[in-house]
């Protein structure tokens, strides 16, 4: 997935789960063209976010996959011109 120019991003992490997540603010469309359009998130960090980075809608776009031993799923709310991307590490 290419991510596009961004304004703005903040990233998380859970050691005890292994978990990062990142938060985007896109200032280009990003290709959907590899994204399936979702009603559900699908993060499992998602409380490790600020109230305000939270996904305020239930229209996504998903992607998600594994490679190099680590789950990713990546999730656009194309609206609002925002990235959510999470790393699941295996340990």
């Amino acid at each position: 997935i290419d991510i596009p120019d961004v304004e703005f991003v903040n990233c998380y992490y859970d050691e005890v789960s292994n978990l990062r997540i990142s938060v985007y603010e896109l200032n280009a469309p990003i290709d959907l063209s590899k994204f399936e359009f979702s009603d559900t998130t699908n993060i499992q960090g998602i409380s490790l976010l600020d109230e305000d980075e939270r996904p305020s809608t239930t229209s996504f776009y998903l992607a998600s996959g594994e490679k190099w031993g680590t789950q990713w799923t990546y999730i656009v709310d194309e609206k609002a011109g925002r990235l959510w991307a999470e790393l699941k590490y295996n340990k």
